[in-house]
């Protein structure tokens, strides 16, 4: 849920993670895989790839998929509940790295024959 992210992947950079909220006079974006409260961290550099935001929820994106997974999760066991996202390129199911069981910065498992 990165309208404006993939936008500017398909029109200047294809490697762009971020979506593309303006941080200040010189960078824009928030890496909404970060910008949870599990293990969020306030700080790094605002024109980081990996900057996760000013505080966690910030981004209309994430305060949205939280609300829309509150309004329809509300009777399962949120303690082991998965968010499954779909990402633009690679073959990999990414672990999110505010992972509550710590599973690390960058895990992957890598998917044989995915194109």
């Amino acid at each position: 849920m990165n309208p404006t992210g993939y936008e500017y992947t398909i029109s200047t950079d294809r490697l762009w993670q971020k979506n593309t909220r303006p941080i200040n006079l010189f960078c824009n974006g928030v890496f909404l895989d970060g910008n949870y409260d599990h293990e969020f961290d306030v700080t790094g550099n605002a024109c980081s790839s990996e900057y996760s935001g000013e505080f966690p929820y910030s981004e209309i994106e994430t305060d949205f998929h939280i609300s829309i997974f509150s309004k329809y999760a509300a009777g399962y066991d949120r303690e082991n509940v998965i968010s499954v996202t779909i990402q633009k390129w690679g073959n990999a199911i990414n672990i999110p790295f505010n992972n509550a069981d710590g599973a690390g910065l960058g895990c992957q498992r890598q998917l044989g024959g995915v194109n």
